[in-house]
């Protein structure tokens, strides 16, 4: 079968639980925790379980101190905004977010550009939004059909050739929002349930973003499909969308997974790869073939330099490298990769990596063991890890364990431009927001 977790953030919780259980309620900020602790899990507690993302803006002097939220259920709002600054935590006053919206579909992916610019991708549309006023610019429809311009390829759950698709088709399950200048890319996985399990290529669409007209957003190059990792075998199951930032755009094939109960995990069916796209016109400039890692749903972690890039696997408790050097090549895989807490398919679900302000860190989550995990990346190409780790368990949770990640971390310096925890983190079942001060 499908592995139906395309990510907690998406649409169905965590793996070890196949089911998402929300919460509802408002947001509890009384009695709060205060943040004086180097680690402090359930700093806020939020108002669903399985909170869908979180973003935090760097290079807007009005956003240094507020990390926007995305909820999982809509309640109090599909996106809010705390104030960092504030021990302890408060909602912020100064930004609405995004009020419940009818109809608005499962929220999943946020990219917060600036005071009044914003993008929340959900399971039906594409809402670009004024995060200061509460206010909804537009909504793109996502369930249009469209016209293919070639045939993709389809399997049914087993991996087994299917008829091609051609004509008319309706992606599914949008995955992964990325912006960069005025062009905006949202991944389709495509995953279809009905009437029986079956996955067709990925498919990647892109848009034109002009603020300045009446209809900011507006559909172009919808013909563009990834095959993730060669032409000869189609990858399926297309996820997290990464911008490099020298024009191209990494887009991840996950590949097919099936559910293993018995180890709260997955294990993947099909191959995984990377497209290297042209951000600017959507030709697959290059293929990367990952094997059977199952890289999680979520961007790569890119290093400040372009040089190196991070992303652990949904199935086992280890991380791949790339190389952005020249051409993208896969550094630490299958053979050979970062192993965190098991090198093992079927052992763990390491569900976000983030790179330090530095550089010299590598944070990695682990949903399993409801832990952060710290790894030293100031040894040439060789990130080591730390004894440093942070459990965000529970009790009350299906044996302690709350998922871990997304995440997002602080922008600035410690001690310079804020005090006080600079890794924010999200926890799934409860749905909490964590703060820890790694330096």
């Amino acid at each position: 079968m499908f592995n139906l977790q395309k990510t907690k953030n998406v649409f169905v919780g965590l793996i070890f639980t196949c089911l998402v259980a929300c919460g509802g309620g408002g947001l509890q900020t009384s009695p709060a925790p205060n943040l004086n602790e180097n680690n402090t899990p359930a700093a806020l507690s939020l108002s669903s379980n399985y909170p869908a993302d979180i973003d935090i803006v760097s290079g807007d002097p009005a956003l240094k101190d507020i990390a926007f939220i995305t909820s999982s259920s809509g309640s109090p709002a599909l996106v809010f905004a705390v104030n960092l600054s504030q021990n302890p935590l408060q909602i912020s006053t100064q930004f609405r977010g995004l009020p419940t919206l009818v109809s608005a579909g499962i929220p999943n992916n946020l990219v917060v550009l600036d005071s009044t610019h914003a993008f929340l991708l959900t399971s039906d549309k594409l809402i670009y939004f004024d995060p200061k006023e509460g206010s909804v610019k537009q909504e793109v429809d996502l369930t249009e059909a469209i016209t293919l311009s070639d045939p993709v390829r389809q399997v049914n759950a087993s991996s087994v050739a299917m008829s091609d698709l051609s004509g008319t088709f309706i992606p599914s399950f949008p995955a992964s929002l990325a912006v960069s200048g005025n062009r905006i890319a949202v991944s389709f996985s495509n995953l279809n349930y009905a009437p029986t399990l079956t996955a067709a290529q990925g498919l990647v669409r892109f848009y034109d973003y002009h603020p300045e007209n009446s209809v900011a957003i507006s559909s172009s190059n919808e013909h563009w499909f990834t095959h993730c990792g060669s032409t000869a075998q189609s990858g399926f199951n297309t996820s997290g969308l990464t911008v490099v930032g020298d024009g191209r755009l990494l887009v991840t094939c996950t590949g097919l997974t099936r559910l293993d109960l018995s180890a709260r995990s997955s294990l993947p069916v099909t191959p995984a790869g990377i497209d290297v796209l042209d951000f600017a016109t959507g030709d697959i400039l290059a293929s990367l073939d990952l094997g059977l890692t199952a890289p999680a749903f979520r961007s790569w972690a890119v290093s400040s330099d372009r040089k190196k890039a991070y992303l652990g696997s949904s199935s086992g408790g280890y991380l791949l490298q790339l190389s952005l050097e020249g051409d993208v090549t896969l550094e630490r895989g299958l053979s050979n990769p970062i192993v965190i807490t098991d090198s093992h398919n079927g052992s763990d679900f390491m569900d976000e990596v983030l790179i330090s302000n530095d550089n010299s860190k590598l944070f990695a989550f682990s949903s399993n063991s409801s832990s952060v995990y710290t790894l030293d990346l100031t040894q040439t190409n060789m990130p080591i890890l730390t004894q440093r780790t942070v459990d965000l368990s529970a009790a009350g949770s299906p044996g302690g364990i709350t998922g871990v990640g997304p995440a997002a971390l602080r922008q600035g310096r410690p001690g310079v431009d804020f005090t006080g925890p600079d890794l924010w983190v999200l926890t799934g079942n409860p749905g909490t927001l964590a703060a820890i001060r790694s330096y």
